[in-house]
C-alpha cells in the first residue's frame, strides 16, 4: 500500500526538518511515545508506545538524512513494515511537508487506505501544531 500526505507548516524549513528527526522533540509532540532506546547500529532505534494495556516496541531505521530537504525512515513491528520518505520544501516563508508512505504487511489488514491516510495526517498535523506553537 502506498500513498502521499502533505501539510503546510508556518515555520522555516530548517526548524521543521531538523526538529522532525530529533527524538527529544519527538517525545514532546508524539503523545503516545513512552521512550526511545538505541538499536544495534548508530542509525537504528527502538520506539516504545502504549498499545492498549500493553507496550509495543517499534524498530526505527534511519535510511537517509539530507536536511533540510529530505529524510527517509523505516519502521517495523511484527507483521508490518513501513517506509516514510519525508520531503520539505520552502514556499513563501512556510514549509511544505510531504510524506510518501509505503506499508507492507504479512497479512492483508483489510483496512481501507483512507484510514491509514487519516492517521498519517493526524500525526503530521500534531507536529504542525507543536512547531507553530513554538514549544520545541
Amino acid at each position: 500500500m502506498k500513498y502521499q500526505c502533505e501539510v503546510f507548516i508556518d515555520a522555516n524549513i530548517e526548524l521543521v526538518s531538523k526538529s522532525y528527526f530529533d527524538h527529544d522533540v519527538l517525545k514532546k509532540w508524539d503523545t503516545g511515545l513512552l521512550r526511545v532506546e538505541p538499536g544495534e547500529s548508530p542509525n537504528q532505534y527502538y520506539l516504545y508506545y502504549r498499545w492498549g494495556e500493553e507496550e509495543m516496541r517499534m524498530k526505527e531505521t534511519i535510511e537517509e538524512i539530507n536536511l533540510p530537504n529530505r529524510g527517509v525512515v523505516t519502521y517495523e513491528v511484527p507483521g508490518a513494515w513501513n517506509r516514510c520518505v519525508n520531503q520539505f520544501f520552502e514556499e513563501n516563508g512556510k514549509t511544505r511537508f510531504v510524506m510518501d508512505v509505503e506499508f507492507i504487511f504479512d497479512k492483508d489488514p483489510n483496512i481501507p487506505i483512507e484510514i491509514f491516510k487519516e492517521k498519517t495526517l493526524l500525526g503530521m498535523n500534531l507536529y504542525k501544531k507543536f512547531i507553530e506553537k513554538g514549544e520545541n
